[in-house]
């Protein structure tokens, strides 16, 4: 979800879906894990939280969960500096 703030640049959101055969499952199969990378296209910025829903085989779907601590950012535009000697 997009910060409060950012530039009118940035995604507001995006959706993506990890399959069942991306993720690893405990051995009582009680937890799953899996990892992702968030991309962006050259003309796509993100600043933001990431959140997430999981969807059991029967279609039922969980309350979203959220990462509220840290504010991810994907940017395209290379930051400039010019340092003045004198």
């Amino acid at each position: 979800m997009k910060e409060t703030g950012a530039s009118n640049n940035n995604v507001a959101e995006k959706t993506e879906v990890i399959s069942r055969d991306a993720l690893e499952f405990t051995e009582d199969g009680k937890t799953a894990t899996s990892h992702f990378t968030l991309k962006a296209t050259e003309t796509e910025q993100y600043r933001g939280s990431i959140s997430f829903t999981a969807t059991d085989m029967a279609g039922n779907i969980s309350n979203q969960k959220s990462d509220n601590e840290r504010i991810n950012v994907v940017d395209n535009i290379s930051p400039t500096s010019t340092k003045v000697f004198k």
